[in-house]
């Protein structure tokens, strides 16, 4: 069940993101390696967190306090982030592209462009729709 689960996800979510992040590479100018380095850390990222579910999971079927514990556990390693200001895993990876985009401080009409746009992709009302 883990495999299935991990092939199906890496063929549904992790390939094709990857494929369109390459189809780019001629108008984004990232790099492949910055390409291949975020999907691994992602597919590795995925299956640490698969893994950690089905261990809970586990648990629950077998102890309610072991399940009660690793729950405390875990919540505790990631409530550790907002006091160390890092996640409990050190990130190997730069963001994709970062070596090539500059940052938005010294152009603030395209960050105050790219944050409405941001905020209105999310939001369902928008555009308005007729009912």
């Amino acid at each position: 069940m883990y495999a299935r689960d991990a092939i199906f996800y890496v063929a549904l979510l992790l390939a094709p993101a990857t494929a369109g992040l390459v189809l780019s590479i001629p108008l984004t100018h990232f790099r492949i390696t910055s390409i291949g380095i975020l999907f691994a850390t992602a597919f590795l990222s995925f299956l640490v967190g698969m893994s950690l579910s089905f261990f809970v999971s586990t648990l629950y079927m077998r102890s309610r306090i072991g399940f009660v514990a690793a729950v405390i556990g875990v919540t505790g390693l990631f409530a550790g982030r907002g006091r160390r200001g890092r996640s409990p895993v050190v990130d190997p990876a730069r963001p994709c592209g970062d070596e090539q985009l500059p940052p938005f401080r010294t152009d603030l009409f395209a960050a105050a462009g790219w944050s409405l746009l941001a905020s209105r992709s999310s939001d369902s009302s928008w555009p308005a729709r007729p009912y």
